[in-house]
């Protein structure tokens, strides 16, 4: 693309954001221009999805560094992030959380607590299952089962796959060896709380939700013999 930093950033400052779409996608595929970072944080706050999108791709690829360093300003633009009501631009926010590590981790556990919104922290609770969060597994498990315990039935859907799926009983997730001394009384009350909401569940839930009921039967089936 022949194009000059000066007309990247023209361009970037307008309100095209038809060109800003198209530009930010060349630019993914390009190394990165230092001279656009601030542009980029700025254009975090676009009307268009699309241009909130490649932003965020572009601090995940091209700005790593810069963007890990300068978590204290990016982690609540971040958070706020998981709330965009377009999908791929939530799961671009959660990466961008990721990038940033430990400082993210804390961020989110401390939005988990306090949010009394439930959308939120369903996203909080995905996030943190995809994180580095081992150094804080202790505090994550407590929240989880506090949300299990009392949150709404999606929130406790939610909770319910992210219990499981940092269990020992999902090997493939990798996290059986780092996490809880003890998940055999987890097991029991996700199974409760699982039967209790199954009736209320639609298909995808409903099916989810026998999947980890019918591995915690088998669990306990292989332990009686």
């Amino acid at each position: 693309m022949e194009i000059t930093t000066e007309e990247i950033i023209e361009i970037l400052k307008g309100e095209d954001t038809e060109k800003q779409t198209i530009l930010l996608r060349e630019l993914s595929i390009q190394d990165p221009i230092p001279e656009i970072y601030e542009l980029t944080i700025d254009n975090l706050k676009s009307r268009d999805s699309r241009v909130r999108f490649f932003c965020l791709d572009m601090l995940i690829k091209k700005f790593t560094k810069q963007t890990a360093s300068d978590a204290e300003r990016l982690i609540p633009i971040f958070i706020a992030m998981l709330l965009d009501e377009n999908h791929p631009v939530v799961d671009r926010a959660i990466l961008a959380l990721k990038v940033i590590g430990e400082k993210s981790v804390i961020a989110l556990l401390e939005t988990l607590q306090v949010t009394n919104n439930d959308r939120l922290k369903t996203i909080c609770i995905w996030a943190l299952v995809q994180s580095n969060f081992i150094t804080y597994k202790h505090l994550l498990i407590k929240l989880l089962l506090e949300n299990l315990e009392n949150g709404s039935e999606n929130v406790k859907r939610v909770t319910i796959d992210s219990l499981m799926y940092i269990s020992p009983l999902y090997p493939q997730f990798g996290f059986e060896n780092a996490i809880y001394h003890n998940f055999e009384l987890i097991y029991k009350r996700v199974y409760e709380v699982a039967k209790s909401i199954l009736s209320n569940s639609n298909k995808e839930d409903h099916e989810f939700l026998m999947r980890h009921i019918a591995l915690i039967e088998e669990h306990w089936q292989k332990r009686e013999i």
